[in-house]
């Protein structure tokens, strides 16, 4: 931020000029008076003392003229009828200014500033009452002003000291209003700036006013937030590719698993022996459910709709673990069942299936070293029933970016060539069923652990409490 265009001189010049020229009319105008006041007490002392003798009251010899002349700091003075002036002047430039202030005086009293020589006197002259002056007829009082402007000068000098401390402590406090004002706006400044900079991590911390430290923490949530909306672009983007990739390769898997399909049909309908149709069986299912998958991929957008069929979950399992426990067996994965009493219930066994498969082969990627899978099914009490099923394993554990969540979105896969969106489709067909996932760690084994809950529907017809259709 260049200097002509910073805030801080805006604010501080302007208020500093306001307070000197604050200072220094006070300075101005309380050196005045001090020094009229001063001069004012001086004339009153004068006027006092030349009363008391002009009343009378005193006798008025030479003597009495000295001693109150070093009382008052001043000369005093007679004038006698002949006009001639008693004791003769110390300075014998007062004479002339004497008389001319007694040939210029009116009835009352004479007062006026004069310079004599090269110093200001205040001079005071006073009628007498005949009856108590006898042969004078006024008295004259003649002061110095030099010692009382040297006093004001040194009183100026400490008030300007004084203004000039106080001048510079206001100015201190000035400058830390200001600074207190301009830096939170200079962060705030530069936040935005890193913001606008595409750096939607910085915060900034402010400890101004309270509006300025409102502003940061708006603008701190507002990164956040912006934070948070590209975080969220950036997946969409990411899902959006995946989408149109996964719609590529289906199309290019559809005509040779179709191949497939026909030539597992052909050794389907002449079996060699028994065991080898069922096994034919078995893998026409997963060609079928894998024909589901490609349409699915190549629908992506469009709406899933459910197949739902009365199904047996436990036995939906067995025959899934019958698919993958060969490749299991060879990592050297071991799996342990622990089957509760389950009721048949409405499902769309194919999007289970892809459900089992998905939670299975996650378990099983984290056991490279070999270990064990724990399947536990259960029918939980309440209304309406629901059931749980609980895959686990012995792995290293649930990633933090999951744990004790309900995962609605894709994260960053551990695998090396993995997508990280198995756990994202698992959910979404759950949700399909009002199910829900939920992830945490595993007691028992020590692994990560996640749980599917589903709400039992029955079958029309079964032999089941609480019979309702979907």
């Amino acid at each position: 931020m260049s200097p002509s265009r910073s805030i801080y001189p805006r604010i501080l010049a302007p208020l500093a000029l306001v307070l000197l020229t604050g200072f220094l009319s006070a300075w101005l105008a309380a050196s005045s008076l001090f020094a009229d006041s001063l001069q004012q007490q001086r004339e009153i002392r004068l006027e006092d003392a030349v009363g008391v003798l002009a009343r009378g009251n005193l006798p008025l010899t030479p003597d009495l003229l000295v001693r109150l002349g070093e009382l008052l700091q001043a000369d005093l003075y007679l004038i006698t009828a002949q006009g001639s002036i008693t004791p003769t002047p110390v300075n014998s430039a007062f004479t002339p200014v004497i008389q001319q202030g007694w040939s210029q005086r009116s009835q009352g009293v004479y007062s006026a500033i004069a310079a004599i020589g090269e110093q200001d006197y205040s001079i005071l002259i006073r009628p007498l009452r005949q009856e108590i002056g006898g042969p004078y007829r006024a008295i004259v009082a003649i002061a110095g002003l030099a010692e009382l402007r040297q006093a004001s000068g040194r009183m100026a000098l400490l008030l300007g000291v004084g203004a000039l401390a106080g001048a510079l402590l206001l100015s201190w406090l000035l400058h830390r209003i200001a600074r207190g004002i301009t830096v939170p706006i200079t962060r705030l400044s530069r936040l935005a700036e890193q913001i606008a900079a595409g750096d939607l991590e910085s915060r900034v911390t402010i400890d101004g006013p309270r509006e300025v430290a409102e502003l940061g923490s708006n603008l701190n949530r507002m990164a956040g937030q912006l934070a948070g909306y590209q975080r969220e672009i950036a997946e969409q983007n990411r899902l959006q590719a995946l989408g149109e990739m996964a719609a590529r390769v289906a199309h290019e898997i559809r005509n040779p698993l179709t191949a497939i399909k026909l030539q597992l049909q052909l050794l389907g309908e002449a079996p060699r022996e028994p065991l080898q149709g069922k096994r034919v069986q078995r893998l026409l299912d997963e060609v079928q459910r894998l024909e589901l998958i490609v349409s699915s991929l190549l629908t992506t957008g469009s709406e899933i709709r459910l197949q739902y069929q009365p199904t047996r979950l436990n036995a939906l399992i067995d025959e899934v673990l019958g698919l993958l426990k060969p490749q299991l067996a060879h990592r050297g994965i071991e799996i342990e069942l622990d089957f509760g009493e389950l009721p048949m219930m409405l499902l769309d066994p194919n999007r289970i299936k892809q459900v089992l498969f998905n939670l299975i082969n996650n378990a099983a990627d984290e056991l490279a070293q070999g270990g064990r899978i724990g399947i536990i099914t259960r029918l939980e009490a309440g209304a309406p029933e629901r059931i749980s099923l609980t895959i686990e394993d012995s792995g290293p554990g649930v990633p933090d970016a999951l744990l004790g969540g309900n995962p609605g979105k894709t994260v960053p896969s551990r695998k090396p060539h993995g997508l990280g969106v198995g756990l994202a489709i698992c959910r979404e067909l759950l949700e399909l069923h009002d199910g829900q996932l939920q992830v945490g760690s595993s007691q028992r084994l020590g692994g990560a652990a996640f749980t599917v809950h589903l709400p039992v529907k029955y079958p029309q017809g079964a032999d089941n409490v609480n019979h309702y259709t979907t």
